[in-house]
């Protein structure tokens, strides 16, 4: 038997081996030996949710965007209670057909995973890169940190939300999150953070 690239053993289930040596190559960079295990494994294993996933983290490594649509939209059909793949489809969507379209997406996942803090952190990102949409940007982002404390330090990283750094580190520095605002419509109301984290 030979290794993966972790140094495991080949298991007896040779589409199993062939998607942990996949998996294995892609942590390493090695797209090229990635493809290759994929294309090893036989046709009848190819319809496989474990398959069509790697399948398409290769695709969006390797920037084939229209690819990581088709997957996407595939592997989000197969398992609809999966939020990872809605959220891959905005992104392999953003980068085929625009910032307009992967917030489509987003916005109608936000009510089939309403306390998925990623879905709200990246439609902050897509507000805060289309003009007048600030409101909308700080709204959203409020939101994910709410959900997810940690996303405060990804958010203050990510050039997406550069427009709204200064916003989110005052309101971190006051003890508050941002106006509570609904998309669209401002208000005046300030909410206490939820968190210590935060």
């Amino acid at each position: 038997m030979s290794p993966s690239p972790h140094g495991k053993q080949a298991p007896a289930d040779k589409t199993t081996w062939h998607l942990q040596r996949c998996d294995g190559f892609l942590d390493l960079g090695m797209r090229a030996q990635a493809r290759a295990e994929l294309a090893a494994v036989p046709e009848s294993d190819r319809t496989t949710v474990a398959y069509l996933r790697l399948l398409l983290r290769l695709s969006i490594e390797e920037e084939n965007w229209p690819e990581g649509m088709r997957l996407a939209s595939e592997l989000r059909a197969k398992d609809p209670t999966d939020p990872t793949f809605v959220i891959q489809l905005a992104y392999s969507t953003r980068r085929a057909k625009g910032i307009a379209s992967a917030e489509l997406v987003l916005r109608s996942a936000q009510r089939t995973f309403p306390k998925v803090a990623l879905i709200y952190f990246n439609l902050s990102c897509y507000a805060c890169q289309m003009d007048g949409r600030r409101d909308d940007a700080l709204f959203y982002i409020a939101k994910a940190i709410a959900l997810e404390p940690a996303l405060y330090q990804t958010a203050l990283e990510d050039e997406d939300l550069r427009p709204i750094w200064p916003d989110i580190e005052a309101c971190r520095a006051s003890g508050l999150l941002v106006r509570r605002l609904t998309p669209g419509r401002p208000s005046g109301i300030i909410i206490p953070a939820q968190s210590e984290e935060w």
